[in-house]
């Protein structure tokens, strides 16, 4: 039921007011003034207060000064008659939803709280669909359509929304957003420069803006890795404008948006990603974006790499035209664009100082831990869900070291000691693990190491006779170990059939 507090000293005008919403549909309240409305909002929650203006005690202002500080959440709309007093800027500057002056029809009052109740509507859909990751594009178009249809100014909406799922991206990697803000502008001018139709215009920026939303799917370990990628971290990254082109090819109806998203990565010459096309099959939208993108990434500055100028950029362009990669009618033009115009000079800061806090947790909160290295074991879930693993078609082994006494040695060496014995153990585990996949040579991780909670875990896909060597090592290398420390460890290992489900062979193995 959506509440509404009614706060006005004139008591006949508050029941009238009360009246008139519940035959609305809305469930209400009244207060006679400002003091009263705080001791409501603390019993109570409410969606909207309508609130008179000249009240003793605590009047109007004071209450929306009150509300926005301790009730963000709830929408303000003032009511008064003194108009030459409380004028319509001075109360939106405050905080206040809408403004309605007396008299007032009560056909005025409906449209208003429905105009907010659809927007906080489409925001809780907004903020929703941003921890669902791949069902993003469901609610976010049904969103888009509500709007749409209750709007006759669709396509300024349709800009807004295209501009929402970018900065919903940088809810997770500011770095991404300010990148997709940057490659719009490039490729837009670049657009207008070869004089495209003002519609394929539109297109381009819109695609732009999120040309990168696939990137919602990949882990927090990788898209925000604060250095440069290995050859998993790359193949991990790959999967993102597939996935965002997905969102978009089901529900939108202009099917070059999702085709600028899939195949932005892709080169003239068949060597990109994800589907190897080439040459003209690519379209100039495409071939834009493509050079767009890469020149922004050569001139950003990143945590990992240096930023290169642009005429260091321009050149590495000029280079890969030569080399059939790029659109070199395209890298000429975007010369002539930045002749007199700096796409750094386009930043993004953070839309609110929560999400600073926000951003320096996600990086250090990573599946892979900051001092060791080593990979959480839920990691594994994620790599699971992801195909990446090959435990769908071949049978895989779980190891686990099971230290026994770890609050003994915690009373005995201290928490310090005892974690740097651990991480040394650790160590000396993954060092065994990359020497096996070295040797293994296929140039996949057939065996992968974890840490949990004082423990560590090794998945492996690989014969028994191999499996049978590896883990003679391990054994060996946590013998050792437990010698100088005086640490008990008791492993043991299972086997899992072909296409066994994973969750249920962690829960087997941990339950031992």
């Amino acid at each position: 039921m959506k509440r509404v507090l009614v706060v006005d000293d004139d008591l006949v005008i508050c029941k009238v007011l009360v009246k008139i919403l519940e035959s609305l549909g809305y469930e209400c309240e009244d207060a006679a003034d400002g003091v009263e409305a705080v001791a409501r909002l603390q019993a109570a929650d409410f969606d909207v207060i309508l609130t008179d203006m000249m009240m003793p005690r605590m009047d109007g202002m004071q209450l929306l000064s009150h509300v926005k500080s301790s009730y963000p959440g709830v929408d303000v709309i003032v009511i008064t008659g003194h108009t030459d007093t409380f004028v319509y800027s001075n109360i939106i500057n405050a905080g206040g939803t809408d403004f309605i002056s007396k008299p007032f029809e009560s056909d005025e009052l409906e449209a208003k709280l429905s105009r907010i109740f659809r927007e906080r509507k489409l925001i809780q859909g907004l903020e929703n669909e941003i921890s669902e990751h791949l069902e993003a594009e469901e609610k976010l178009l049904a969103a888009h359509r509500e709007v749409a249809a209750a709007n006759q100014a669709k396509d300024l909406l349709i800009n807004d929304l295209y501009a929402t799922m970018g900065e919903m991206l940088s809810k997770r990697d500011h770095y991404t957003f300010e990148h997709a803000t940057r490659v719009a502008e490039i490729s837009k001018r670049i657009g207008i420069a070869l004089g495209l139709p003002q519609e394929e215009v539109e297109i381009l920026e819109r695609a732009c803006l999120v040309h990168d939303i696939g990137k919602v799917a990949i882990p927090d370990d990788i898209l925000l890795k604060p250095g440069q990628f290995d050859a998993q971290d790359r193949k991990l990254m790959r999967v993102h404008p597939r996935v965002g082109a997905d969102l978009f090819t089901r529900k939108h109806h202009d099917s070059r948006i999702a085709f600028i998203i899939r195949h932005h990565h892709e080169r003239l010459n068949g060597s990109g990603y994800p589907d190897g096309l080439r040459g003209d099959s690519l379209g100039i939208l495409v071939r834009i974006v493509a050079v767009a993108d890469i020149y922004e990434a050569f001139v950003a500055r990143r945590p990992y790499k240096k930023p290169m100028s642009k005429d260091e950029a321009l050149d590495l362009l000029r280079m890969e035209a030569r080399q059939g990669l790029v659109d070199k009618m395209v890298v000429t033009v975007l010369d002539e664009v930045l002749r007199d115009w700096d796409p750094l000079t386009i930043s993004r800061e953070f839309a609110a100082d929560y999400m600073v806090d926000l951003e320096l947790f996600r990086r250090k909160a990573y599946f892979r831990e900051p001092l060791t290295g080593f990979y959480n074991y839920r990691y594994l879930y994620f790599l699971d869900d992801t195909h990446v693993l090959g435990r769908r078609e071949r049978p895989f082994e779980l190891l686990l070291t099971n230290f026994v006494d770890l609050p003994e040695c915690y009373r005995r060496m201290g928490q310090i000691l005892t974690e740097q014995v651990l991480d040394e153990i650790g160590q000396g585990l993954n060092d065994a693990v990359e020497e096996f996949n070295a040797q293994e040579g296929s140039g996949e991780d057939v065996v992968r190491l974890f840490s949990r909670s004082g423990d560590y875990l090794i998945y492996a896909e690989c014969g028994e006779g191999q499996i049978d060597h590896l883990f003679i090592a391990i054994s060996a290398h946590l013998a050792r170990a437990c010698d100088e420390w005086q640490i008990s460890s008791h492993p043991y290992s299972q086997r899992f059939g072909k296409g066994y489900s994973l969750e249920k062979a962690l829960t087997e193995l941990l339950r031992c």
